[in-house]
């Protein structure tokens, strides 16, 4: 009974007591903080726009997989089967970095070592054995890349056969002359001239007329006799020709002059190895004091790839963490989640957290670092990695040590005589030489026999004999009658026949002479050719030991890495400070890396209270299944919302290049076949989504019904990864493409890429799919068992209670209920001052007492810190842009500096989807808002026509717990719903005491300012508005303050000061106005109400304003300017309100309003006048600049919506 007693106490107390608020920064973000006052609920009311079945179920099961890794990692982390660093990498995303790369970063080193390597380059110039020495490596580098065929190189085939044939050629004749066997041409010739010639006299050449008819007779007949003998000579050879004899040889000359140019370089002195031996070691030594400052930029790079890869890819492998698909982010969410009334009922138990208490401090701890983390940008690590690239060290020093040594033992011994190198080119031409003369000789031989055949030459001939064998016995009178019948023979063909025969004998003659004597030539030549044998043989063995030296790529890869150092421009460095910012601000969760891996030490070694966690077993395989189920599910649902995005990525995909080419691999192939499978899926997708019901389920069991429809989903048919593959392979493919076709390659990887960041193969998940019924059942049992847990640790604890109240007596139960009653006192003074809040007895009590931010008088080096962060925005553009156009101040790149530094922070908030919608009565645009931080009216009854209490508007909370509320500005329209009175009454709930109002000029409003005159234009009679002093604009800074005075029926009047400001045709007030009016809010003790048309342009600039100089006010910010409070405030500003600082001239302009307002409350300091007045007219530059600005203009009294370009100047 007395235990009942003291729970019912203690939770009496509990349940009295005020809301605890973390005094330092709300680990969940301000999203989580309670946004008006303490009448409003804790739990923040729901989006009201329509949420689909499998939205809503998506919703439930994330949770689930989120609930279950952590009580997973609680069970394994203490078994020792998670280790610490491979925990926290995949938490936050390193990629290949380990947690230990960047606890080790030591900044002032990586400095140190980006100076020294300026004076790299100069240092690698090589003395003169350095440089022979690397002639040889160059020369080597072809061998290792090049095919080399050593075989080749030793075949002696052919030669034998050559040799062969030569001898044979040498020793043994084709054929004798054929001259021989011819009467001499000069007989026949003078013999044929004189018979035939009409001078021929008789008296005179009586004599040797008949020796004439002899020669005659004998020229022909031996033409004849040779005719009848004459043979064209079969090749002696088993060749074809005599070329052919060589060709054996020619393969190995023709391997081994791929080597020609570079044999001289292939031998060096042992004293040039040894000097480039001292010269590569030098390098190593300088290369590896650079290595630990190396390895940590690669490490800072693929942290930052990291974040970048897990906000772009859906499809990561997990294994520790497959529950947190977001990190840190979705660990952060745990608790979050064991507090949803769904997840309640499904674990019976609300008790679960005790459980996982220990990873409070791992979330946390990991949360602050993944912060740090995803404000980097990509851009500038890369260019810093890209610009040190050269610098790597690459090869382990002992293996180039090793290569110089191995290479040495390759020695190359050969006879470069001239003689040799040129021995097999000569025989070549000689034996080309020989078959040109073989062709020849049968061609004359043939032609021979047919001129010598020739029927009218034999008959001819026949005649000829004849009369020549009649001159005989003949007398001197017949002799006479002889040459005359000799002349009336056709004597002229007779002579050109036989002429042309005598040229063919030549020709004959002279080709079997050739032969034979090239035969000799080649034949002597044998110790050549048996020389140029042995220098291929030794070139072979040569290679083949250089082949066989593995270091030896060690060795030119330093080589190749020397060669571009020396070339490396060394003022590259000088613009790399972006990317050492980004090292220095990684380097700086060092300590929180090392607080993250004590904590998940702790976690190992702490004793574990609750015994059913032990007895799960496999609980991270279990909880990798869920994960990658739910992240099926999930990217199945992102496939839904982004269909037309794909349908636009498929609508431009080009594959009329792998067409052209007809590529046939089976990868190319499912590319062609992509549309199709696409197309299936989204249809698959569509029925599975209408498929999804709501149903009330009591285990996590239950929820398989949506991983069972899922299975029957396949995605993207084929392997993206291999499609993109098959491009590259293409790309780098001997086919000749177009620059275009090159681009449109380009092109379809991006889009492959695109397309596969989005985890759309999900017959990938499909052995997920087939477990995960298995896995909730297994967390199911857990539940329960844990739920016993729970019972007996009560029950033992109450034994214990009644053993010591036994012992102790009566005097402890008095103890116990008079700390009761203390606490419940204390309970009740803090509620009460807590629920007064928002009145000045709160306010008295908590500026009096909690220490707040100096506001009024920030100290000189915040300032001086401020101004430093806004003026190196501008140097670090203006040191790039004047290398282009040196005449340029600084002022002229304003505007391109502040572009630059807002793309660091554009996509800030793109992950916070606003989800809840304003029924069109109720707002002047429909866009969507935050619902966390969304005020919802309450407790005017039948005063308002606005069931639900909506209204456009979100709460920002700023430093020192001040609190703005953006609205947009209320409209008033007889034929709608007006929105007037519910504007004026969130004022009033939220007992606000001052509103700024930004108006144009003209513009209808929402309040008098005659105080004559009552404010009742309205469609009902549940409020008056009344101007109880009318405010004039003051000459500096045009802001006209009015006393409003609110009256609702039956309500208290409530008075209000209303500043107004009017915009102007500009665009932009002037920085120096919105400064006044960032002094007034921070001056506020109550929440102040912003309104202009969208309800968050020009609020949201305020807003930012606030935000940042809080950041700047920080006393940890004072001793050095904190270069990430841009980061932060992008980050707490468009978490709470959607559409705030639209681009980078409202970036810029937010960051000028925080310089005008510490001049304006500090007063400008000397040291830092230079400064700002650059920044003044850089923005006054960039502003006169035209820029369409869309701006909504703020509406008249009509019922139309406008959205107005800014005018520029």
């Amino acid at each position: 009974m007395k235990t009942i007693l003291l729970l019912a106490l203690a939770i009496a107390a509990i349940s009295s007591s005020p809301p605890i608020e973390d005094r330092h920064n709300n680990k969940y973000g301000d999203a989580h903080r309670n946004v008006l006052s303490a009448s409003y609920p804790s739990r923040v009311y729901r989006g009201a726009g329509e949420t689909s079945n499998l939205k809503t179920l998506l919703s439930q099961i994330q949770m689930v997989a989120r609930v279950v890794n952590g009580v997973s990692l609680r069970a394994e982390i203490p078994s020792g089967l998670i280790p610490p660093d491979q925990l926290i990498a995949e938490l936050l995303s390193f990629g290949t970095a380990t947690p230990s790369q960047i606890i080790s970063i030591d900044n002032s080193k990586i400095q140190l070592d980006i100076d020294a390597m300026k004076k790299i380059p100069e240092s690698l110039k090589g003395k003169p054995d350095v440089v022979e020495v690397e002639k040889t490596l160059k020369a080597l580098e072809s061998v290792l890349v090049n095919t080399v065929d050593t075989v080749t190189l030793k075949n002696t085939t052919g030669v034998k056969e050559l040799k062969e044939l030569v001898g044979e050629l040498k020793k043994k004749k084709l054929m004798d002359p054929v001259a021989s066997d011819l009467t001499s041409k000069k007989y026949w010739s003078n013999a044929i001239d004189t018979l035939g010639s009409e001078k021929f006299d008789m008296s005179k050449e009586s004599k040797r007329v008949k020796d004439f008819f002899n020669d005659v007779k004998d020229t022909l007949d031996s033409i004849n006799t040779v005719n009848t003998k004459l043979v064209a000579p079969a090749f002696p050879s088993a060749f074809p020709s005599a070329i052919s004899s060589i060709y054996p040889i020619s393969s190995v000359a023709t391997e081994a002059s791929k080597f020609k140019s570079k044999t001289a370089a292939f031998s060096r002195t042992p004293q040039q190895w040894t000097a480039y031996s001292n010269f590569i070691g030098d390098f190593r030594k300088t290369m590896d004091t650079l290595k630990p400052s190396l390895s940590s930029i690669q490490a800072v790079k693929s942290v930052v790839d990291g974040q970048n890869l897990r906000k772009a890819r859906r499809n990561q492998t997990l294994e520790y963490t497959s529950g947190f698909p977001h990190g840190a982010s979705d660990m952060a969410m745990v608790f979050v989640d064991l507090t949803d009334a769904w997840m309640k009922e499904i674990l019976k138990t609300d008790q679960l957290q005790l459980a996982l208490e220990e990873l409070r401090n791992v979330e946390v701890l990991a949360k602050k670092v993944e912060d740090v983390l995803r404000g980097q940008v990509g851009g500038a690590i890369d260019s810093l990695n890209k610009a040190v690239a050269d610098f790597y060290p690459g090869a382990d020093g002992s293996e180039i040590t090793s290569g110089i040594a191995e290479i040495q033992k390759c020695v190359l011994n050969t006879n470069e005589s001239s003689a040799v190198v040129a021995v097999v080119p000569d025989i070549q031409k000689l034996l080309e030489d020989m078959d040109k003369q073989f062709k020849t000789l049968g061609e004359g031989i043939q032609a021979y026999k047919k001129a010598a055949s020739n029927p009218e030459f034999v008959a001819l001939s026949n005649t000829v004999k004849g009369i020549c064998d009649k001159s005989v016995n003949a007398k001197d009178q017949e002799l006479q009658n002889l040459v005359g019948k000799m002349k009336a023979q056709n004597l002229t063909m007779l002579g050109t026949t036989v002429n042309s025969i005598y040229k063919l004998v030549a020709q004959i003659d002279s080709a079997v002479t050739t032969i034979q004597n090239n035969s000799e030539k080649i034949s002597n030549r044998s110790a050549d050719l048996d020389a140029f044998y042995t220098n291929a043989g030794a070139l072979s063995t040569y290679l083949e030991c250089v082949k066989s030296k593995q270091n030896l790529k060690s060795v030119i890869d330093a080589m190749a890495k020397i060669e571009n150092l020396r070339k490396f421009d060394v003022k590259s460095l000088d613009a790399l400070d972006g990317g050492l910012e980004v090292v220095r601000t990684v380097s700086k969760t060092g300590d929180d890396l090392k607080k993250l891996n004590h904590s998940i030490n702790e976690i190992k070694n702490a004793p574990m209270k609750y015994k059913s966690i032990q007895r799960i077993e496999n609980a991270n395989n279990h909880a990798k299944v869920i994960g990658s189920a739910v992240q099926a599910v999930s990217n199945m649902q992102n496939a839904l919302e982004k269909k037309s995005e794909v349908e636009a990525i498929l609508k431009n995909i080009d594959v009329t290049v792998i067409q052209k080419y007809n590529v046939n691999t089976t990868e190319l192939e499912g590319l062609l076949q992509l549309n199709g499978s696409i197309v299936k899926m989204f249809g698959e997708l569509e029925t599975f989504k209408s498929s999804i019901s709501i149903r009330k389920v009591s285990n996590l069991a239950d929820q398989s019904e949506i991983f069972e429809k899922a299975r029957a989903i396949t995605g993207i048919t084929g392997d993206i990864q291999k499609m993109r593959a098959g491009v590259e392979k293409l790309k780098e493919s001997d086919v000749k493409m177009t620059a275009q076709e090159q681009q449109a390659l380009e092109t379809l990887q991006s889009q492959l890429d695109a397309m596969d960041s989005m985890g759309m193969e999900f017959v990938k998940y499909h052995g997920s799919f087939d477990g995960v019924k298995k896995s909730l059942s297994v967390f199911d049992a857990f539940f329960v068992d844990f739920a016993s847990d729970l019972a007996g640790l009560a029950e033992e604890e109450d034994s214990k209670w009644k053993e010591e109240s036994k012992e102790d007596g009566f005097p402890i139960l008095i103890i116990v209920l008079v700390f009761i009653g203390l606490l419940l006192l204390a309970a009740s003074i803090g509620n009460f001052i807590w629920n007064r809040k928002a009145n000045d007895s709160f306010h008295l009590f908590y500026y009096r007492f909690y220490p707040h931010l100096k506001w009024e008088s920030p100290s000189t080096s915040c300032i001086k810190g401020y101004v430093k962060i806004m003026a190196d925005v501008v140097d670090t553009t203006y040191k790039t842009e004047t290398e282009k156009t040196p005449t340029l101040k600084k002022k002229d790149v304003f505007g391109t500096a502040f572009k630059a530094e807002y793309e660091k922070y554009a996509t800030i908030g793109q992950d916070v989807i606003p989800n809840k919608k304003i029924d069109l009565k109720y707002c002047t645009t429909p866009s969507p808002i935050m619902a966390n931080t969304a005020p919802v009216l309450k407790g005017y009854g039948n005063l308002i026509d606005n069931p639900n209490g909506e209204i456009h508007a979100n709460v920002v909370n700023l430093a020192d717990r001040k609190t703005l509320c953006l609205a947009q500005t209320p409209q008033h329209d007889n034929s709608k719903t007006c929105t007037v009175e519910s504007y004026w009454w969130m004022v009033r709930q939220m007992k606000a005491k001052t509103v700024i109002h930004f108006n144009a000029p003209g513009e209808w409003r929402y309040y008098p300012t005659d105080p004559k005159q009552p404010f009742s234009q309205y469609h009902s009679d549940c409020l008056k508005v009344h101007c109880k002093k009318v405010g004039v604009r003051d000459e500096v800074n045009q802001i006209a303050t009015h006393k409003i005075s609110v009256e609702f029926k039956g309500q208290a009047p409530h008075t209000v000061t209303l500043h107004d400001l009017e915009i102007g045709a500009s665009g932009y007030p002037k920085a120096k106005q919105m400064a006044a009016l960032l002094r007034t809010i921070v001056k506020q003790k109550r929440p102040v109400v912003i309104d202009c048309a969208d309800g968050a342009r020009y609020s949201g600039l305020l807003a930012f304003a606030a935000i940042t100089t809080g950041f700047v006010l920080e006393e940890k910010n004072e001793a050095s300017p904190d270069t990430m409070l841009f980061d932060k405030a992008m980050r707490q500003l468009r978490s709470q309100r959607k559409g705030c600082i639209r681009d980078a001239k409202d970036f810029a302009f937010g960051a000028m309003i925080v310089l005008e307002y510490l001049n304006l409350v500090r007063g400008e300091m000397g040291a830092t006048s230079e400064d700002s007045k650059m920044l003044r007219e850089g923005w006054d530059l960039w502003e006169a600049t035209p820029t369409p600005v869309s701006v909504l203009a703020i509406l008249p009294t009509t019922d139309k919506k406008t959205d107005v370009p800014a005018a520029t100047t």
